[in-house]
């Protein structure tokens, strides 16, 4: 065989084969490569390979492709509450992966961001067993950043379920009769796999059978947050002021100040264990004394402190309310802080959720054990007590109680490592925590603010 015969049969075969292996990615629609768009305009076809669609025809918003733009053109048709979208279905999606969601949209006359313009992914391929058609529940992108005063960059990242093989995505115009939009450079690609942020969290319970003294409950709780610390946690929540409890002193008697003795005794441990120390103490500014729950950081030093606001009568006697509901960032995530009667109100735990509150502690006296699950629920994101009448426990998302002690249950230290970037699914709602925020009316809310 010559070697211009060999050279000419290597050719076809490296020929032949980059041609089935371009055909076999056009049948499955993945993408050649990691960094490919597998939204990617298609030539081929007048509207890029996408479908226009509509619940149905009556109140589906006028569509046409802009090729030259590489463009999606949406009008609400004067129709108050049009619902439409354009769909592109894609194959070659990998289990377990994640994928960065982008696009660019030129709007006029958009009234609400959020409401008006959707960007919906469905996994696909697969059969979940409490569905028949092979789709999963869609979830949301939620992040909108103006770039200007009439364009929105929507932008997410999805992780695809493990037994995933494609997806559909949905970009919807909706509830705007007068809306006019153009979606253009429309991406997908695979991300990078951030690993999940797991956190070890410790809740303590300690109360003395009978009266007591402040400093044999120091004692003692320090003695619990050592049998914590055995534990390697990332944070310890103790109760609301739990120097108090079984002493008898008034609230102006025990009001202290930071630095103090009880902050001092606090910032030893939290250095010692290496570990954010919460805990709830009444605090003293000139004439004022505040109900308050502290953060230590790791190395002793003050990450943030909040005051409660919903106080019960006996404590709006005595004390002043605080007025502001702040969330903190810590090492490991976004924390929100609520004390005790601030539970008995919806309101307070949304607030935290809506600024994006991870996990939310409460020093606690008592309350009830339904009511903690549900905050944590109604919210997606987990719910730490410490308590008195009250277990100290760790609650999910879902609602489990993850660890629990109280009384004569447990050893007077409830621990658990939780996975914050856990999602939490429901039948026929999708990831709770990614539905929950984009599907809220807030417009609709006001009577919540004003007064009876």
């Amino acid at each position: 065989m010559s070697r211009v015969f060999q050279f000419f049969l290597l050719t076809v075969i490296v020929v032949g084969a980059a041609t089935v292996a371009a055909v076999n990615r056009k049948n499955i629609g993945g993408p050649k490569n990691e960094t490919d768009n597998l939204l990617a305009w298609d030539n081929a076809s007048p509207t890029g390979g996408w479908k226009a669609g509509a619940p149905r025809d009556e109140i589906a918003p006028a569509t046409s492709a802009e090729p030259s733009k590489k463009g999606l053109r949406m009008s609400g048709r004067g129709i108050q509450w049009c619902a439409g979208y354009w769909r592109k279905a894609i194959g070659g999606i990998q289990g377990g992966a994640v994928y960065d969601f982008k696009a660019i949209v030129e709007t006029d006359r958009i009234d609400n961001l959020v409401e008006n313009l959707q960007v919906l992914l469905t996994w696909t391929g697969f059969q979940p067993d409490w569905r028949s058609s092979g789709r999963h529940m869609p979830a949301y992108a939620t992040h909108f950043r103006k770039v200007d005063s009439r364009t929105v960059e929507i932008s997410e990242q999805f992780r695809a379920p493990d037994v995933a093989r494609g997806a559909e995505i949905d970009l919807w115009l909706k509830w705007n009769g007068s809306a006019r939009v153009l979606w253009r450079d429309v991406t997908l690609v695979r991300g990078a796999v951030k690993p999940h942020r797991k956190v070890r969290v410790a809740t303590v319970y300690w109360r003395n059978a009978g009266p007591t003294t402040i400093d044999n409950n120091l004692k003692h709780f320090m003695e619990k947050v050592d049998e914590a610390g055995k534990k390697h946690p990332d944070v310890i929540l103790l109760s609301e002021c739990f120097k108090k409890v079984g002493t008898g002193f008034s609230t102006a008697e025990l009001a202290d100040r930071i630095p103090g003795k009880v902050f001092n005794l606090i910032t030893e441990k939290a250095k010692a264990y290496n570990s954010y120390i919460i805990y709830g103490d009444y605090l003293r500014e000139g004439p004022y004394i505040f109900n308050e729950a502290i953060i230590v950081d790791r190395n002793g030093k003050v990450a943030g402190t909040y005051k409660k606001v919903q106080l019960p009568v006996d404590e709006a006697m005595t004390l002043s309310p605080g007025t502001q509901w702040p969330v903190f960032d810590l090492d490991f995530g976004r924390v929100g802080l609520l004390i005790c009667h601030d539970t008995a109100f919806p309101e307070p735990p949304r607030i935290m959720g809506l600024k994006g509150a991870e996990i939310v502690f409460v020093p606690i006296w008592g309350g009830d054990v339904t009511t903690m699950q549900a905050r944590a629920a109604e919210n997606g994101y987990y719910w730490v007590t410490a308590g008195f009448d009250l277990p100290s426990m760790i609650i999910s998302p879902d609602r489990k109680i993850l660890s629990s002690t109280w009384k004569n249950q447990g050893t007077g230290v409830a621990f658990a490592e939780i996975d914050l970037d856990q999602p939490v699914r429901q039948d026929w709602i999708g990831v709770w925590q990614n539905a929950v925020w984009n599907q809220r009316r807030p417009e609709l809310y006001s009577p919540l603010t004003k007064e009876q």
